[in-house]
């Protein structure tokens, strides 16, 4: 059984991270956490629904300050 490191998410916090299940058991692919930024990223589309929208430079810019933070 898989277990989280200190400080760590569980998988299904996190975005974009493909999985496998067999018999109950998830296997994780891999864990892409920007995934490919194309017009068509259901990532931008998201921030971009919200009211009022998070174009692109915004979203990135609040990922990368709170991250900031957190690793403060």
């Amino acid at each position: 059984m898989g277990r989280l490191l200190p400080g760590s998410r569980p998988y299904h916090d996190l975005p974009n991270v493909p999985s496998l299940t067999s018999g109950g058991l998830v296997m994780v692919i891999e864990v892409n956490t920007v995934p490919g930024m194309t017009p068509s990223t259901v990532l931008i589309h998201q921030a971009l629904s919200k009211q009022p929208p998070m174009y692109p430079q915004q979203f990135f810019r609040t990922v990368l300050d709170l991250a900031l933070q957190r690793s403060k």
